[in-house]
């Protein structure tokens, strides 16, 4: 028993605790990015080919795919069987066997989905400006992952680029263009290889490291554009800047300048570990901060996964109570004790089964199968029990009545527990998205059936003994004796009467039994008992999108998203306070019907909203209250207030999937559908994944411009580097 019970301390010490189980989603993701393009070309000159191309790769049970404009991505879903790696590489080479892409897309990326789950989200502000925060939030990257987190992302570190603008009177008065001086720059500005010189060991690398990176080093490059190529300095007619790129999405709280780290941890990693290493980091950062800057901890999942293995291992500890009560009162007090203590013990060893065999981790369904199995524990232990006191009581010895309780007990205890993991066979053998996550179950009770064969047989027949070799001379007490005396009034009075009666009537019997087993299904087909599988939860949050008008000025938009937040702050004080976690205001992005838009004229506002059982309203009741404060202004085209998150990790309750030949069908069928589904009382949030997409301008050369010939080509592309400031020419000053 002490090994059981060491074995099992270990695997706790060791075993993860986390949401969900573990799985490995068998997923190979090919992302493509072609800037400026719109979604339909990516669609007809990326999408289709790579799909034609994968499409027959063994082991392949679903390809799905997303375009939208400059970006898309394809998804191959393999068996959970397949061998993931041979799975990339065949992946890679098909989609290097595709000539036909477009020549200026970037290059393609093949890689192997990783599952991460949310830990928590560090909010960074300051009183000065956003890239005052910059190096502030790359440190702080540097030491969260130094402490034990395994991901850090940014929201709101706007990407930078180095902007050299040259006005119109600088290139008339060179006598040359923009791109000319594009190409220029990027050809000095390169690290190129030159090969190797010498042989054995006086051999060396030849290699130039001309490339430039900061806005000094651009501002001295010499270049040449005159036509008599003579050298200029770049900075004497040029003007070199860092800069966030235009749209980038930026975020403030409070109007400061805020930067938010999302921290994320493998699956297969403890979650409680990353957030001690979280606070450990928070701890030791909040005193040496800069004067002005401050950091916040909101959307801690952690939280919300402490809660509810804090609430299943209440109830279990609630249930093992009753049991341990339940047992002194029909059992022997010192035979009570032993089954009592073989219920921990089983447990820790099943414990030590389940990681060292099944590399299993704390989780929500583990923790269900383990209540679950609380009974089976007791069951074997109480039968083996009782039946080595009857034998004692009968005048068998100590050691004589143990064993027979073993040896008697034993064929059905085990013929019980072969049936009962009959029952659960069938889950260990599930497939799908569903099989993984039920096989917990089944493993779970495996090991715990296991752990308490060994205990009830190999253990407690030792204790057993004993505990009769100390109880021979002790008359029961007067308690034990009254009880005993009451039970089988009872008994006599009421049960075998009813049994009796059930024996002489089997086909009522039957029919009662077949009755209520219709009664129960009945409740379920009709609804009345629901039915809903949640794999997980998900932090409620309260959003807040806008969009505004064209004409809305920097300033304007600001004032808005201030008086959002001022709101947000009265609506609280309204409800009574310590309803709002945390929040976040980000602009030039907003989620409009359920698609992501970037641009100035859109913002959002992120809430987080407060656990169950510290808020003091519900969310919907908190939006409703919020949005009768908000004043729409005229330059607020759309405002959407709603709930976010929740049970199943947010996700919609049902989902139906069309197929068809072409989009703009499938988009006429997905409203209707919508404008059908609306009708019905109770549905609510209804949104498909096809969004309409920006408005397209189409031009087209005219009959005069197609007859220059090869010269259309310099048009387009003249046209494509005005409208994206490309930062080098993709034709050749020959041609133009």
């Amino acid at each position: 028993m002490i090994m059981m019970v060491l074995s099992g301390m270990w695997a706790v010490d060791r075993i993860n605790t986390q949401l969900d189980p573990t799985v490995e989603w068998p997923l190979v993701f090919v992302r493509a990015t072609w800037p400026g393009a719109s979604a339909e070309d990516i669609e007809q000159l990326i999408v289709i080919p790579i799909e034609q191309q994968i499409r027959t790769i063994e082991g392949v049970h679903e390809t799905s795919s997303r375009s939208e404009n400059g970006y898309a991505q394809v998804m191959l879903k393999f068996g959970f069987s397949a061998d993931m790696t041979l799975a990339l590489d065949e992946v890679k080479e098909r989609v290097a066997q595709i000539r036909n892409f477009p020549g200026d897309m970037e290059p393609i990326i093949v890689s192997k989905g990783t599952d991460y789950e949310y830990v928590a989200s560090v909010l960074i502000t300051g009183e000065g400006s956003l890239p005052e925060l910059f190096s502030l939030a790359r440190e702080f990257e540097r030491e969260l992952l130094a402490s034990g987190i395994d991901t850090v992302r940014f929201s709101g570190l706007p990407e930078e680029e180095l902007a050299i603008q040259v006005s119109s009177s600088e290139l008339l008065e060179l006598n040359t263009t923009l791109d000319a001086v594009a190409e220029e720059v990027a050809r000095r500005s390169s690290n190129a290889p030159a090969g190797t010189v010498g042989v054995g060991q006086g051999s060396r690398q030849l290699r130039s490291l001309d490339q430039v990176r900061d806005v000094h080093g651009f501002e001295q490059m010499e270049v040449a554009i005159q036509p008599d190529g003579r050298l200029s300095r770049l900075g004497d007619f040029a003007t070199v800047t860092k800069r966030a790129k235009d749209g980038e999405a930026y975020l403030m709280r409070d109007g400061k300048p805020a930067i938010v780290l999302r921290l994320l941890r493998l699956s297969d990693t403890d979650a409680i570990k990353s957030a001690d290493a979280l606070h450990g980091w928070v701890e030791r950062t909040e005193s040496k901060l800069p004067a002005g800057v401050q950091i916040h901890v909101y959307e801690e999942v952690w939280v919300l996964l402490k809660e509810q293995l804090s609430m299943i291992f209440e109830n279990g500890i609630s249930g093992l109570v009753l049991v341990i009560l339940t047992l002194f009162l029909f059992l022997n007090g010192r035979v009570g004790f032993w089954v009592m203590v073989g219920i921990p013990v089983s447990f820790l060893f099943a414990t030590m089964i389940y990681y060292s065999v099944f590399a299993g981790s704390i989780n929500i369904l583990a923790l269900i199968a383990f209540v679950m199995a609380l009974g089976i524990v007791v069951d074997d232990a109480i039968v083996v029990g009782e039946d080595a006191v009857t034998q004692f009581e009968n005048g068998l010895s100590p050691e004589e009545a143990a064993a027979a309780g073993a040896k008697r007990m034993f064929p059905p205890v085990m013929s019980s527990s072969l049936t009962t993991m009959a029952a659960f066979v069938p889950l260990l053998i599930a497939g799908g998205d569903l099989g993984q996550f039920i096989v917990t179950i089944p493993m779970v009770l495996l090991c715990v059936i296991v752990a308490s064969l060994i205990e009830c047989f190999l253990v407690l027949p030792g204790h057993l003994k004993h505990s009769f070799e100390k109880q021979q001379q002790q008359a029961p007490s007067q308690f034990r004796q009254s009880f005993g005396a009451g039970f089988k009034r009872i008994k006599h009075t009421y049960y075998e009467p009813l049994l009796k009666l059930a024996l002489d009537n089997p086909g009522t019997t039957i029919c009662t039994a077949l009755g209520c087993v219709i009664v129960a299904f009945s409740l379920a087909a009709s609804g009345r008992v629901g039915v809903n599988f949640v794999t997980g939860m998900d932090l409620e949050t309260l959003e807040a999108n806008v969009e505004f008008s064209a004409d809305a000025s920097e300033a304007e938009r600001l004032r808005f998203m201030a008086h959002l937040e001022s709101t947000l702050h009265e609506t609280d004080v309204e409800k009574g306070n310590g309803n709002i976690n945390g929040f976040v205001t980000s602009y030039n992005v907003a989620e409009i019907a359920e698609e992501e838009k970037s641009g100035t004229q859109f913002a959002s506002l992120e809430v987080e909203y407060a656990w169950e059982e510290q808020r003091k309203v519900s969310p919907h009741e908190f939006v409703k209250a919020w949005q009768s404060r908000v004043v729409k202004l005229p330059i607020v085209e759309q405002l959407q207030l709603d709930v976010a998150g929740g049970a199943n990790n947010g996700r919609p309750d049902i989902s139906i999937v069309l197929r068809g030949r072409d989009i703009p069908t499938l988009k006429q069928a997905a409203e209707e559908l919508a404008d059908a589904m609306a009708a019905h009382e109770g549905v609510s949030n209804i949104f498909d994944d096809l969004p309409y997409g920006k408005d397209q301008i189409v031009f087209s050369l005219t009959p005069a411009g197609k007859s220059l010939g090869d010269h259309h080509r310099c048009a387009w592309s003249t046209t494509a580097s005005g409208l994206q400031r490309a930062h080098r020419a993709d034709i050749q000053s020959g041609r133009c």
